[in-house]
């Protein structure tokens, strides 16, 4: 397979269904990101789009006999790129706390992590042998959250390793 057919697989099965919060997943990261794609008034003030990063792939021979068909292992390093956005209100409502914007942060971090563990396949067994699969597998980075005029932004990387088998 070729990269763009894994990038494709990965971008529809985190999009489709769409994560909560997080209705738009991109091929890459891209130029500019619509405002209706963040999705923040449905979710009342927050909402996430997310791209696919393969960050690096190596591949090896599995079998002998390359010139009688045999089989190579690409193993591919993803990032899914979470943006994330929380419109910081005029006043808190009573009883909300000035953290209010992690936890659907967190909701949507670990909505990624379950779908992750939810399809060795990853909803495309023709292209992916298996992701999120091997030991220390699923790594989440999250930047400090930033105050954006009105606005807190945080940026995470929620980082798996896919394998594809070929013919070759």
């Amino acid at each position: 397979m070729s990269d763009g057919a894994v990038r494709v697989a990965l971008r529809n099965f985190f999009q489709t269904p769409a994560i909560v919060g997080m209705p738009k997943v991109y091929l890459d990261q891209p130029t500019i990101i619509q405002g209706a794609n963040w999705n923040v008034q449905v979710n009342l003030g927050w909402g996430a789009v997310g791209f696919v990063h393969l960050d690096t792939s190596h591949e090896s021979r599995v079998t002998l006999g390359a010139a009688i068909g045999g089989s190579k292992q690409v193993n591919h390093t993803v990032g899914l790129v979470v943006q994330y956005q929380f419109l910081v209100p005029a006043a808190y409502p009573d009883g909300t706390d000035e953290d209010a914007w992690v936890t659907p942060f967190d909701s949507i971090i670990d909505a990624i992590k379950t779908r992750i563990r939810s399809d060795p396949t990853m909803g495309n067994s023709a292209v992916i042998f298996q992701g999120g699969q091997d030991q220390n597998d699923i790594r989440v980075t999250r930047d400090l959250p930033q105050d954006d005029v009105g606005r807190v932004v945080v940026f995470a990387v929620v980082e798996f390793d896919v394998t594809e088998i070929l013919q070759a």
